[in-house]
């Protein structure tokens, strides 16, 4: 199968790296990391230079022991020969050795200090996702540490490294309670900041992204493309059946076609992203996605539109994200372009 992000890590850090990898894979996008893709007896050197020759994305998991490996000096130099976007993901403050500088030094850092690494990847796939469309990335959004996140970041690193658990887990759990009594005045800031932000910016209601199948079967069905949709919301305090989604494929002559996106959705959706298959037909040139739900501060119903424009050509297929989103006040027709 195909891979998209090459993960360079140290040996000794393959718990940090099967965790990252694990969080891509989950948002769909497909990973190459030593030693889970060598195959049994293949030579590590052939394998590790085909891994990274196939990807368009490596990802440097960036500590001490990686400053310390000629392996992932290797690795940098040859991503960087292949042209590769780099992201360097720190979990604690290191700066690279100087056989790794000039490989990351004009690159996306991407921190996670006192946040849960799963609340970071999502960065690392804003990334991945701009560079898999042609598109310049923004810079990574800084990390907002809270009390409530370096407790999930001592939790987190707890599970990854199971020697910590002992003494550690046993004092944070006895402490627990005491902790988020005290936090309550914090959280409320955080929640506030978070609606302030939400009102400011139309993208904070969530985020719909599309791409193509990374084994390359998006045009294998006669009449149709398949693509794969991530679904994720940021709202909080809203119930699940408040917020409703729609989506609409359109072809150049502005006939429409209805994408059942609620059918795919399960559970509780909005606690994480979600990521399916759908398809649309071979003709549709822009796919329009709706997010609709109360708004947290005006109390009115509102909108957040995205748009892609897609395009065939034989047998190849680009998607291109259409503009910025727009939030827009319930109108009766907020998914019509």
């Amino acid at each position: 199968m195909k891979k998209t992000v090459f993960i360079s890590h140290a040996s000794k850090n393959f718990a940090i790296a099967n965790e990252l990898c694990k969080l891509l894979e989950a948002d769909g996008i497909p990973c190459w990391i030593a030693p889970r893709d060598i195959p049994p007896g293949g030579s590590y050197g052939e394998h590790i230079a085909q891994g990274i020759e196939q990807c368009l994305v490596t990802v440097l998991v960036l500590t001490e022991q990686a400053n310390a490996s000629r392996a992932v000096a290797n690795e940098l130099e040859m991503s960087f020969g292949q042209q590769n976007v780099i992201i360097p993901l720190r979990l604690h403050e290191v700066r690279p050795a100087k056989t790794l500088e000039f490989f990351v030094s004009n690159t996306q850092w991407v921190d996670a200090f006192s946040t849960p690494l799963k609340r970071r990847v999502g960065e690392i796939v804003r990334i991945v996702r701009a560079t898999e469309n042609g598109v310049t990335p923004d810079a990574p959004s800084p990390e907002r540490p809270s009390l409530l996140a370096r407790i999930e970041r001592l939790l987190e690193q707890t599970l990854r490294y199971p020697w910590l658990s002992g003494g550690i887990a046993f004092l944070l759990l006895i402490g627990l309670g005491l902790i988020i009594a005290l936090s309550t005045h914090k959280i409320a800031s955080d929640r506030d900041a978070e609606k302030e932000n939400i009102q400011r910016n139309p993208a904070s209601y969530g985020l719909i992204r599309i791409s193509e199948p990374a084994d390359g079967s998006a045009l294998a069905v006669p009449g149709k493309i398949s693509l794969w949709v991530s679904v994720q919301s940021n709202l909080q305090n809203v119930p699940t059946n408040a917020v409703q989604i729609q989506a609409m494929s359109f072809t150049e002559h502005g006939q429409s076609s209805p994408i059942d996106i609620n059918a795919k959705l399960t559970g509780d959706w909005m606690s994480s992203a979600q990521t399916f298959l759908v398809d649309v037909p071979l003709d549709s040139q822009k796919i329009v996605f709706c997010m609709s739900a109360p708004h947290p501060e005006l109390k009115s119903q509102f909108t957040a539109r995205w748009s892609y424009l897609i395009s065939v050509k034989g047998d190849e297929l680009s998607i291109t994200k259409a503009g910025v989103p727009m939030l827009i006040k319930e109108n009766g027709s907020t998914c019509v372009p």
